[in-house]
């Protein structure tokens, strides 16, 4: 019998010693919301917009970085945090040359989660435009391998799969095409340190579905149950854990 780990219970052991905070701890009198923000906080907590941030970076960010380089303005500065941010604004500018003007983050919640050949028709249609959603893909994709230059990587994660090698084989499980991690790859020299690598080109069904994960098993010859995957996303987290994986979720950390 393979009993499931509780996720919640487990991280609340792993760090309620440890963080500033510690807002899971049920013998104390808890503090109300109030208490714990300051009575000024709280209307700021409630003015604040339900939306998604900007996915080129905020504003304020933006003039920040801006000032570093002579003449340049918040408009002249991209920030992407992983290849997300990156992807959908290559969505943006492709389609903008196909007569159709949208935000990044708007793109994004759209294509969450899934490929090309779903959203992009769906998208055109709404936007009232006739082009053929595989050459704007094609077009994307051109776009993207310019701008993977600004893209951050987790280096501890990098150096953690390099430290392990040879002794433990390691895998690439991304829905991403084969061009785009190509590009990736080769760009940050990563290619050697993955025995196997699959893309969204090698399966019929995407994250959160287990096929990836276990294809990846059974290009490695290894067992599902004896895989360790680090994961960035909630999709991804599922797929893993659907394929009988253990999952360890990572994040970046905030830029500065």
């Amino acid at each position: 019998m393979r009993i499931e780990r509780f996720h919640m219970e487990r991280t609340q052991s792993l760090y309620e010693n440890e963080v500033r905070y510690n807002l899971s701890e049920s013998g104390v009198q808890p503090l109300s919301t109030e208490e714990l923000l300051g009575g000024g906080a709280v209307a700021g907590l409630l003015a604040q917009p339900l939306k998604y941030p900007e996915s080129n970076g905020s504003r304020l960010l933006r003039e920040r970085i801006a000032l570093l380089y002579p003449g340049a303005t918040a408009d002249n500065v991209l920030v992407t945090n992983g290849t997300s941010e990156a992807n959908y604004t290559a969505y943006a500018r492709a389609l903008t040359e196909f007569g159709v003007t949208m935000e990044p983050r708007d793109i994004a919640a759209m294509a969450a989660d899934r490929q090309w050949r779903e959203f992009l028709p769906e998208l055109l249609r709404g936007a009232g435009v006739d082009a053929d959603p595989a050459r704007i893909a094609s077009r994307k994709g051109e776009l993207y391998r310019t701008a993977i230059g600004g893209v951050r990587v987790n280096r501890p994660l990098l150096a953690l799969a390099a430290s392990v090698r040879p002794t433990i084989r390691t895998a690439l499980v991304t829905t991403a095409s084969a061009g785009s991690v190509g590009a990736i790859l080769a760009h940050f020299d990563m290619r050697a340190l993955f025995d196997v690598v699959v893309t969204g080109d090698d399966v019929v069904r995407h994250k959160p579905d287990p096929e990836a994960y276990r294809l990846a098993a059974e290009r490695l010859s290894v067992p599902v149950e004896t895989c360790l995957v680090f994961e960035d996303s909630e999709v991804g987290e599922a797929s893993a854990v659907a394929a009988g994986m253990v999952v360890v979720r990572v994040r970046f950390s905030e830029l500065p």
